[in-house]
């Protein structure tokens, strides 16, 4: 560190290359700033900035689905930040740092739980959605309490919402009324369980719509 009296640079308040400059008890005082210099723009740097901005933006998206898929991994870390995590070995980034996930590989729930049983058809006259689960039988892996979710997906929008159709235990059908401005071509549904203490979860995965 070294104290400095200079015409030129008496108000400098800053950091130039490794020295860090500034005023103390009206005295100049110039000292070395510890640490390596780097380049915030590297083409990694870029190109993790690029997904954690699709993700972050994806999450808040995603909010009513993940709030329920990911709420068994309990940690310090919140439910967005799981999300982005899941996901970002997900995330393709092309040589313009354009980000790009997949919304077929998109995982709104993560666990050890056997994933449920659905499948998804269109009913053309009332123009819904219909959500179908069929029963199923007890493993190491899954519990008759187990409840079952879907979340819908806008692609275009990029809205979503989130139906509980019930216990694992039970076959169940529900229909679900798609938002205004919605398309069923453009849909992406998602079947996750999450079990009845809430500490755990099915991993989801994409259902066609037939």
């Amino acid at each position: 560190m070294a104290i400095f009296r200079s015409t030129i640079f008496d108000n400098v308040r800053q950091k130039l290359a490794n020295t860090v400059m500034y005023r103390l008890n009206s005295q100049g005082i110039m000292r070395s700033n510890p640490g390596k210099i780097r380049n915030p723009k590297t083409p990694e740097q870029l190109a993790q900035r690029a997904k954690m901005s699709l993700l972050s933006d994806l999450s808040r998206r995603m909010a009513p689905v993940i709030k329920v898929g990911f709420k068994p991994l309990a940690t310090k870390q919140s439910v967005y930040n799981a999300f982005v995590q899941t996901n970002d070995s997900l995330v393709a980034v092309d040589e313009d740092f354009n980000a790009t996930l997949a919304p077929e590989q998109m995982l709104c729930s993560q666990g050890v739980l056997r994933e449920p049983e659905v499948s998804v058809t269109w009913d053309s006259e009332a123009e819904e959605v219909v959500l179908t689960h069929a029963a199923e039988e007890v493993t190491g892996l899954s519990a008759k309490d187990d409840n079952v979710y879907v979340g819908l997906f806008e692609k275009e929008r990029r809205e979503s919402i989130l139906a509980e159709l019930g216990e694992r235990k039970n076959d169940m059908t529900k229909q679900v009324k798609l938002p205004k401005r919605w398309s069923k071509e453009n849909l992406c549904i998602y079947a996750f369980a999450v079990s009845k203490s809430k500490r755990n979860a099915s991993s989801s995965y994409c259902i066609e719509l037939s």
